[in-house]
């Protein structure tokens, strides 16, 4: 298991030391990727437990699945550096921050793909087409998750809802970058 606190401390740490940079044309790509890759790196560090139907069904016939960091890296990262006294003062809140985002869900690559298209981000311009928490609900995406202590993924069972837990400074951070079709 990977030392999560190396790859978090990494971040905080290059994060600050890149502050002044943010806000030039050129550098939110590359800064807010700072964040993303140290959450990459971690691996499935941190699971939810949680997978969706058919990554699940892929699992019982030892199909392919990824994991899903469904609160996007990239896209959180950005909200730090724009929101930097909020966030990159205080290790506790980066750190807390940064775990969560650690969360990952098992899908498979076809939703992967999908999810990933309801955000377009092409270094200037970051679209969010639907909130955080209504990603899986908004593509019809049935989360399951395996009762604590058993083994077997064929004993998952199906959760009350789709719509995921997401702090609300993500939330109300989005809204500046939703777009209504």
């Amino acid at each position: 298991m990977k030392n999560i606190e190396a790859y978090c401390e990494t971040a905080f740490l290059c994060m600050n030391a890149t502050l002044k940079k943010w806000g030039a044309k050129d550098y939110y790509r590359p800064i807010s990727r700072i964040f993303y890759q140290m959450v990459f790196d971690t691996g499935v560090s941190n699971a939810t437990g949680l997978i969706s139907e058919k990554a699940l069904n892929n699992k019982i016939k030892r199909l392919k699945v990824v994991f899903d960091h469904y609160l996007s890296p990239q896209f959180v990262g950005r909200m730090i550096m724009d929101n930097p006294d909020q966030f990159l003062t205080d290790y506790a809140v980066f750190r807390e921050l940064f775990y969560l985002c650690c969360q990952v869900i098992c899908v498979t690559q076809q939703e992967n793909d999908e999810l990933s298209f309801l955000t377009k981000n092409d270094g200037d311009t970051y679209v969010v087409k639907v909130p955080t928490y209504l990603k899986y609900n908004h593509l019809g995406i049935k989360l399951y998750k395996r009762p604590d202590g058993v083994r077997f993924w064929k004993e998952a069972k199906e959760i009350e809802t789709n719509v995921l837990s997401v702090p609300e400074a993500l939330t109300a951070y989005e809204r500046r970058f939703l777009v209504t079709k």
